[in-house]
């Protein structure tokens, strides 16, 4: 009779147990459900772009190229107007990360016009947001006829910092 009354207790603690954990359940639902989490993650944004461009030396005077910001700062136009073959110019160009996360940039010089030579310099560096670097376009005319107008483009190609 004993080991039946120990298997009743048993079974009654069992079955109390099962229906504890039960209801333990059940309120764990309904407290989950009235409970919303939500957040907004901010990673930043990429916008380096050209600040300036600008004449730092050349062959001649009057000046015969110019320089100008473009697309909302995304690429350089410049422009030669009554160039000759032994011309050069030397310009200068700012390029600032208006944007939070560092990238690295580089420039890109479309296809010049036959007889233009151009040749570029950006040091490979880690613009942080903010900060700002200085790239040289140095222009040689070579072939061309003279007292015309030639025009190029440079533009910015860029990444995250950490892309590789």
């Amino acid at each position: 009779m004993r080991k039946r009354h120990n298997s009743k207790c048993l079974s009654l603690v069992c079955l109390a147990l099962i229906t504890s954990l039960g209801m333990v359940g059940v309120g764990f639902a309904a407290w989950q459900e009235g409970l919303v989490v939500q957040g907004t993650v901010g990673t930043g944004n990429i916008d380096p772009v050209f600040t300036k461009c600008e004449l730092a030396g050349e062959s001649c005077t009057p000046t015969r190229v110019q320089g100008d910001v473009a697309n909302a700062g995304k690429s350089l136009n410049i422009t030669f107007a009554e160039a000759y073959p032994g011309y050069y110019a030397h310009l200068t160009y700012r390029v600032t990360n208006e944007g939070t996360v560092p990238v690295r940039c580089e420039t890109w010089v479309s296809c010049p016009a036959s007889g233009l030579r151009v040749e570029h310099s950006f040091p490979v560096a880690v613009l942080d947001g903010g900060s700002s670097q200085t790239g040289d376009l140095m222009v040689y005319v070579e072939a061309v006829e003279e007292n015309k107008k030639y025009d190029f483009t440079a533009e910015l190609i860029f990444k995250q910092w950490n892309v590789p």
